[in-house]
């Protein structure tokens, strides 16, 4: 499928991280420090299929004259008439929807106090390799996993969303990756530390959840519980959010990455293994959803279709999957993409990062699709470095650029 543009070569060899004595592999086409570790129960490569916005209209048409209709996400008011490319009209301005901050990758959308780079607004840079993020009303929340080999001085941050000076909510956490909010609280699962947290939205009161020492990989909360994955350990778990035992859904479930729940079922990715499983969120039991995937890596999930990345082995190779929640064929929304990662659902749209090629991934992007399949995905941003995961609210879609340590928004 191709793609309408908005605004390794081979699998690289799995590196080894040592992290407190035990070695994990990370996958070399995975992120700069914990996407795709490599499998350490790996099985076959699988089969033949692949979770984090207003882009610039570039310059690829040259500077020929254009007659240019945008409304964008950020709510600008549509006009016609004619600009030279790549400028946008908007109003009765000819702007750069590449560096104007007031019109960034889309007429009308406002960064705010923060900067337009390549169509996108950068709500933080200079950031300990970005990972995962989660946004609410008011803030949008990320990790920094931190520096290896330790991931010692990871943190978990927080900005308001119009830009402005980064928080911490918690500092020297052990390679946080993964997290995610409520109206109350936030969470993360700290990788090599091995631990679920939570704490107040201003990072007060922050509490343990439980002692993962099996690597927690990803985390999903509903109104009731948290969930999360381990990656060296075969166990997705479960358990309410106020503390308390955890709930093991599954075993031999080795690998596991992504997870996401619906009201019903928890649903999760086994990257090297390259299946999707599912498990009901209050009662026992385990089924495959699919199988035969290529390595599958986040997801999310509505009440009627799961949506999953399979990264891949080479560049172009990657392909964002939807299937039934009851199980069937998967079926490809978007295919020939460059290391898909993050995935993000709203009620018409899915949306996804693509690393970019190896091994420089500096020509990353941000896109969506139509959750039924039909038309052309379209690309939200480009020229990114490494975009990983990304959250989407009304009018905005945000994401961790983890090689360029910068933290993302543009219009949707």
């Amino acid at each position: 499928m191709g793609v309408v543009n908005r605004k390794c070569s081979s699998l690289l060899a799995w590196s080894m991280l040592v992290a407190g004595g035990l070695t994990v592999g990370i996958s070399g086409c995975g992120d700069d420090t914990d996407t795709a570790p490599a499998p350490t129960n790996s099985s076959s490569t699988g089969g033949d299929n692949s979770s984090s916005m207003g882009g610039s209209t570039g310059g690829e048409g040259g500077s020929t004259m254009t007659t240019s209709t945008s409304s964008g996400g950020g709510g600008g008011n549509m006009t016609t008439g004619s600009c030279d490319e790549p400028k946008l009209l908007c109003g009765n301005d000819c702007v750069d929807p590449a560096t104007d901050a007031k019109n960034c990758g889309a007429c009308g959308y406002d960064c705010g106090s923060s900067s337009c780079i390549d169509g996108a607004c950068r709500l933080a840079s200079t950031q300990l390799a970005p990972t995962g993020v989660a946004v609410d009303a008011t803030h949008l929340y990320w990790t920094n996993k931190g520096t290896a080999p330790d991931y010692l001085d990871g943190a978990v941050m927080r900005v308001v969303l119009g830009g402005g000076a980064a928080e911490v909510i918690a500092a020297m956490q052990g390679g946080p990756r993964a997290v995610a909010v409520d109206a109350t609280s936030v969470y993360w699962a700290n990788f090599t530390g091995g631990s679920i947290n939570k704490a107040d939205l201003d990072g007060s009161n922050p509490t343990q959840l439980a002692s993962e020492s099996k690597y927690p990989y990803d985390i999903a909360i509903d109104g009731q519980q948290i969930y999360w994955t381990q990656w060296l350990g075969s166990m997705p778990k479960r358990m309410p959010l106020t503390g308390g035992s955890s709930t093991t859904m599954a075993n031999s479930q080795q690998n596991s990455a992504g997870i996401a729940v619906n009201s019903t079922t928890a649903f999760w990715t086994r990257f090297s293994n390259h299946r999707v499983g599912q498990a009901p969120i209050n009662s026992s039991g385990f089924s495959e959803l699919v199988s035969m995937q290529n390595f599958p890596f986040d997801i999310a999930v509505d009440e009627a279709n799961v949506f999953f990345s399979n990264q891949g082995v080479n560049d172009g190779e990657g392909t964002i999957m939807t299937v039934p929640v009851g199980g069937n064929t998967a079926t490809a929304i978007a295919d020939q993409q460059a290391f898909p990662a993050g995935i993000a659902l709203d009620a018409t749209h899915v949306y996804w990062t693509s690393f970019g090629t190896s091994p420089e991934f500096d020509d990353g992007r941000v896109l969506k699709a139509k959750v039924d399949g039909s038309g052309q995905p379209e690309v939200l941003a480009s020229k990114q470095h490494k975009p990983i995961y990304l959250a989407v609210d009304a009018t905005s879609v945000y994401w961790t650029n983890q090689r360029g340590g910068t933290v993302m928004k543009a219009a949707k």
